[in-house]
């Protein structure tokens, strides 16, 4: 079925009206030239003398409308590939980069949103209170061990200092002077915990108390929840197909997202309008 330059009239309100997202549905069909060509599998018998088109296409219409609704991206796979799946980008724990695999499924998206002008995107950035949380900490002991190892030659730049590499033949006096400091720090730990000098101590006993001490507090995986929300919309800007207008971030009500089996909580959610 074709449907040339087909747009939705004014509201009214009557009981046979349908509650469907027709809008969303056109939105997601329409394309580039105005055009809405799908095909509507309709059964019936042709000899029979009551047989008519119009129930079958309409039924078959409502099943496509309330498609776009549940699974919109389901409805546009033959276009673009994926599915459902392309509305879940995401990326490594305390880290807001674009990987391989989220620019693969973004650029899919970019495709969908220059051949279909009518759609437009909503982005709401997660954190992993767990698997974010623990890589956070980890990365604050790096920048802790590397400040305590190059002392005033420590760069200001956070960049410059996560580049930074502290010799393996150092790293474990780094850390034993760490952990020093920490048990210096605490009278209460002193009388329960290992000195640095026990020769039973392991590197990791000694990191692990170290990361116990590392504070990441939920606003800091909520700003990091935001920043990856801008860097999947700023990825999809990047190729020029499609403009900011047509996308936009939303606050979620909760820090971590609707669990899912497949994917992990460390993502950005799109969802399509």
């Amino acid at each position: 079925m074709l449907l040339d330059q087909f747009t939705l009239g004014q509201k009214v309100a009557s009981k046979d009206a349908l509650n469907l997202p027709v809008g969303l549905a056109i939105a997601l069909l329409k394309d580039r030239n105005g055009q809405i060509n799908i095909n509507l599998p309709i059964s019936g018998r042709t000899d029979d003398p009551d047989f008519k088109y119009g129930k079958p296409l309409l039924n078959a219409l409502q099943n496509l409308i309330v498609k776009a609704a549940t699974s919109p991206f389901d409805l546009v796979s033959s276009m673009v590939g994926g599915g459902e799946e392309l509305r879940y980008i995401e990326m490594d724990p305390a880290d807001t980069a674009i990987t391989p695999a989220a620019a693969e499924k973004l650029l899919a998206i970019a495709k969908l949103m220059y051949e279909r002008p009518g759609l437009k995107l909503d982005i709401a950035g997660y954190a992993d209170p767990e698997a974010d949380r623990s890589a956070m900490a980890r990365r604050m002991l790096d920048r802790k061990l590397k400040r305590l190892y190059l002392k005033k030659d420590a760069p200001q730049d956070i960049t410059q200092l996560d580049q930074a590499v502290i010799p393996p033949e150092d790293l474990v006096n780094t850390v034993k002077q760490a952990y020093a400091e920490a048990l210096a720090a605490d009278p209460e730990k002193q009388k329960t915990l290992k000195t640095p000098d026990d020769p039973s101590i392991t590197l990791d006993e000694m990191e692990t108390l170290l990361r116990s001490e590392m504070t990441v507090p939920d606003e800091e995986l909520r700003l990091m929840a935001q920043e990856r929300s801008r860097a999947i919309k700023n990825h999809l800007l990047a190729g020029g197909n499609v403009s900011p207008d047509r996308i936009f971030l939303t606050e979620p009500k909760s820090l971590a997202p609707e669990k899912k089996d497949k994917f992990s909580a460390a993502r950005g959610e799109l969802n399509v309008k």
